[in-house]
């Protein structure tokens, strides 16, 4: 049973998680510009729903510790609301993403709004060192498209999802440069699905942290064969959790997990009953946090969220 939220504020401040959250209000959220499959101009996102949505998902970032940050919206963008596809955070470096094609019509402007504004709060961030997308001629949908198996820089592997006009395959090239990872490190996974466009709706990484061990959700239909033996040798097959179609479609991967001195807590859209029983048997704490109306565009939880750890 789901804690009270009562309860969640007075451990509020017992809960740190290290972690800050750039997030956007959902002030001009609509579907215009068609720009994948979960998109109708005939299903328009309730901007009111959405916002009450959003700041559910805000209220829930504080009790488990995380810091959010606000970037202010703009009316020119439909999609403003999900930071995600602003850039990518891992180990202190901020690498800025790149639209092209149908992103480019739909979010070309959006990077530079983001990229003011860091540079506005630059003292808040002084701990991350940003960076440039260097080949405008690829694109790189930031976070929704890399998911990293591993935390230490040495051992880690990075996944990096192509294939939807959105991320080029070249870019998992770029970042293994931009990273100086081993060629090992960086794998390109090709993406089949049209409803799992962005690698996090297909692939969700859980370190290990205390007693709990690692996990990998995954939907293998997401990806080809080739991607879906890359991803299964990377993780041994029990501490793996296969989805269902039907958690695949609702987002499941696109949730996001927050560590705290309480352990690990799991927040998703609609997981199933049969999901968060597999999840709470391996120790984690389940949270449904409901996301109808950015779904309408193809967002959910970690959409919502470009996550930037604190390097201190």
């Amino acid at each position: 049973k789901e804690k009270s939220i009562e309860n969640l504020d007075k451990e509020a401040s017992m809960s740190y998680s290290g972690m800050r959250v750039v997030m956007c209000l959902p002030d001009f959220i609509r579907i215009e510009k068609r720009i994948n499959a979960w998109m109708d101009t005939q299903n328009q996102p309730v901007q009111k729903k959405a916002l009450r949505e959003l700041h559910k998902l805000i209220r829930r970032y504080i009790q488990l510790g995380v810091e959010p940050l606000f970037v202010e919206p703009h009316p020119d963008f439909q999609d403003m609301c999900f930071a995600a596809n602003v850039g990518w955070c891992q180990w202190a470096r901020l690498i800025y993403g790149n639209f092209v094609g149908e992103m480019a019509e739909a979010r070309g402007g959006e990077i530079a709004l983001y990229r003011k504004w860091f540079s506005k709060y630059r003292a808040e961030f002084a701990d991350v060192e940003f960076v440039e997308w260097p080949l405008p001629c690829y694109g790189f949908a930031g976070q929704g498209d890399v998911v990293t198996v591993g935390e230490e820089k040495s051992q880690a592997v990075v996944l990096v999802g192509y294939g939807q006009g959105r991320t080029d395959y070249e870019a998992h090239a770029v970042i293994r440069e931009l990273h100086g990872l081993a060629s090992y490190q960086v794998i390109p996974v090709r993406l089949v699905d049209p409803l799992c466009y962005d690698l996090d709706f297909m692939c969700l990484y859980i370190p290990s942290f205390g007693t709990l061990p690692p996990t990998l959700i995954w939907y293998p239909p997401g990806t080809d064969i080739t991607g879906q033996r890359a991803i299964a040798s990377l993780v041994d097959a029990h501490d793996q959790v296969i989805l269902s179609k039907q958690d695949a479609y609702r987002a499941c991967c696109n949730g996001v997990f927050i560590q705290h001195n309480k352990g690990i807590t799991i927040l998703m859209h609609a997981p199933s009953f049969a999901l968060v029983s597999k999840l709470k048997k391996r120790g984690y704490q389940v949270i449904k946090q409901p996301t109808h109306e950015f779904l309408k565009n193809g967002g959910s939880i970690r959409c919502l969220s470009l996550f930037i750890r604190r390097c201190v």
